[in-house]
């Protein structure tokens, strides 16, 4: 999507998702420091979203199809 967009577009939100990133590892880790009765962790989803947009025949069969909602 962003691709398309050309590369200035691209590095711009590539810079914002690191930014992002770090702020929300922050906040975990000040949760984590705050909360010691609690246990915090950080799990990276983009690798797996990024397979997913990549291949998406190998990641959804049709028996792995959500349900529809009824009408």
């Amino acid at each position: 999507m962003f691709i398309a967009q050309g590369a200035a577009t691209t590095k711009s939100v590539k810079a914002d998702i690191a930014a992002w990133n770090a702020q929300f590892n922050a906040s975990a880790l000040q949760w984590a420091v705050d909360h010691k009765d609690s246990n915090v962790m950080v799990l990276d989803t983009q690798p797996i979203f990024t397979h997913i947009l990549n291949h998406p025949k190998q990641c959804m069969s049709s028996r792995q199809q959500l349900p529809r909602p009824p009408l």
